[in-house]
C-alpha cells in the first residue's frame, strides 16, 4: 500500500502553528519513538499469546493507513489517543487475521 510521511509533514497536522521537527517535538505529540515503542509492545503482546507476527504488521499498515486521512490526523497531537488507536488496530487484525480469540479485557489489563 501506499502511505506518505505523515510524521514528519507539520501541514498533516492541520495547524500551521504547530511546527514538528527532529529539534524541536512536543512531548505530547506522536514522533517516530512512539511508533517504535507501539510496534515493540505489539510484538511482545502477540509472543506473549502465541499468535502469528504478521498480525502486527497488518495492524500496524492499519494504523498507518488511518492517521494519513484527514480524520486520523487528529490522533498525532495526542500520544494517549494514538496508543488507543495503535491497540484498537492491533484489536482489529488479531479479529479478522487469527483463530485465537482475544478479549478486550486482556487487551485494556495490558
Amino acid at each position: 500500500y501506499l502511505c506518505k510521511d505523515y510524521m514528519f509533514n507539520p501541514s498533516s497536522l492541520g495547524s500551521s502553528k504547530t511546527q514538528v521537527s527532529s529539534d524541536n517535538v512536543s512531548p505530547k505529540l506522536v514522533d517516530q519513538q512512539c511508533r517504535v515503542l507501539m510496534c515493540h509492545w505489539s510484538y511482545q503482546l502477540i509472543d506473549q499469546c502465541n499468535l502469528h507476527r504478521e498480525t502486527v504488521a497488518i495492524a500496524m499498515s492499519y494504523i498507518d493507513r488511518f492517521l494519513w486521512t484527514k480524520e486520523g490526523r487528529v490522533i498525532l497531537k495526542s500520544r494517549r489517543k494514538y496508543q488507543l488507536a495503535c491497540v484498537s488496530c492491533l484489536f482489529i487484525a488479531i479479529k479478522l487475521h487469527e483463530d485465537t480469540a482475544v478479549s478486550a479485557q486482556l487487551l485494556a489489563s495490558i
